[in-house]
């Protein structure tokens, strides 16, 4: 889930575009298994998007801005919710 997004033109004929924002993904488990089950894929995810990694793919560059980021469990009736997120900038040309 991309929580916000901005668009800059950084070169005088416009053809660079850099865009940023928040990448989110909310991992959900049955509840009552708590960190046992999120806590490996929170993990896999850092270990997947490490700080300042590129990714190049085609003329798009994306990066990753800040560390992997595991926000509070939410428990519900009958799952168990854990936000991890972070900031990304993409370059294209």
């Amino acid at each position: 889930m991309k929580l916000f997004n901005e668009k800059d033109h950084i070169d005088l004929d416009g053809d660079h575009r850099l865009f940023t924002g928040v990448f989110q993904v909310s991992i959900i488990a049955p509840a009552g298994t708590g960190k046992t089950k999120t806590n490996p894929i929170a993990a896999e995810l850092t270990d997947l998007f490490p700080l300042y990694a590129r990714e190049t793919k085609s003329s798009v560059t994306v990066v990753t801005m800040s560390p992997v980021d595991q926000g509070p469990g939410i428990t519900g009736d009958s799952t168990y919710t854990v936000p991890v997120s972070f900031t990304y900038r993409a370059d294209t040309n």
